[in-house]
């Protein structure tokens, strides 16, 4: 893997480094993790630099810090960001390295939504690119930092689960570790139907119907109407207890359920229970 800096100098670099490598237990970075700083250096010398290290060495893997001084042009005009990419960027594609190149976007403005933000400059920057994530910080306090990163654009399959990440500072060392995320933070950015709703509100556990219904704000008869449906489907099933005021059934996400809305938990040590009848059912 090559890291190639244009924003900090190799000192600042080194030290973070070393902080990231003592966060997962390590004396020092890997042997194996190359670093190329192009401080005060043209970014086309730099990257026909870099290029050259990675058919040298038989790096794979290669990350580009930033787009924003890297391009040394306007990135608001096509003009100069498709020859970027076609000069510069497809080398290192043809020759079987994979590019992750860290780029920013505006500032919120009032009324704007953070993940319909997109980069900064021509639209061919995200034309142009096979995946895109978006890092959004969610919350912090001195020495912690919540994030949460979303794919907006994935050519060659469906957008991946928006991932939370959990990052600790400390002078001595970095941590990242996951976080995770709540229903609403899965389910933002894309129209929920019912049985979304439903499977999400059960992601946290076993419920009975009336608390599926607050958690999601849809009327009870319409979650006792999903839950029939998702139950047949296997998605849901009976935890075999029953509310002693309502008489409701509680419902759990099944293992089938689990693999789709990606909960890995086991939620209850309570055997499964399925009616006798499928005539009635009383959630």
């Amino acid at each position: 893997m090559l890291y190639i800096d244009l924003e900090l100098d190799a000192v600042e670099q080194r030290r973070r480094a070393y902080q990231v490598a003592r966060g997962v237990y390590l004396e020092k970075p890997p042997h194996d993790l190359l670093y190329v700083s192009g401080l005060g250096k043209s970014a086309g010398d730099v990257l026909a630099g870099s290029l050259q290290i990675c058919e040298g060495y038989g790096v794979g893997f290669v990350i580009i810090d930033s787009m924003g001084i890297a391009l040394e042009g306007d990135a608001v005009q096509a003009r100069d960001v498709i020859p970027f990419y076609r000069d510069h960027l497809n080398p290192f594609r043809e020759a079987g390295v994979t590019l992750l190149n860290v780029d920013h976007q505006g500032k919120t403005q009032t009324g704007e939504r953070y993940q319909n933000k997109r980069t900064f400059g021509s639209i061919y920057k995200e034309l142009l690119a096979r995946s895109v994530l978006q890092v959004e910080p969610s919350k912090g306090s001195d020495g912690l930092l919540i994030a949460k990163i979303r794919q907006t654009k994935h050519n060659f399959g469906p957008k991946a689960r928006p991932l939370g990440v959990r990052c600790t500072f400390s002078e001595e060392s970095i941590t990242v570790d996951e976080h995770e995320l709540d229903a609403s933070d899965l389910a933002e950015g894309r129209p929920l139907n019912a049985d979304d709703r439903v499977l999400l509100a059960l992601g946290s556990g076993p419920c009975y119907p009336a608390d599926i219904a607050d958690a999601t704000g849809m009327p009870l008869g319409t979650v006792k109407n999903t839950l029939t449906r998702v139950r047949k489907s296997g998605l849901v099933e009976y935890t075999g207890k029953v509310h002693p005021q309502s008489k409701a059934k509680e419902v759990r996400l099944s293992a089938d359920g689990r693999a789709v809305t990606g909960v890995t938990d086991i939620q209850s040590d309570s055997d499964t229970m399925t009616p006798e009848s499928e005539e009635v059912e009383v959630f």
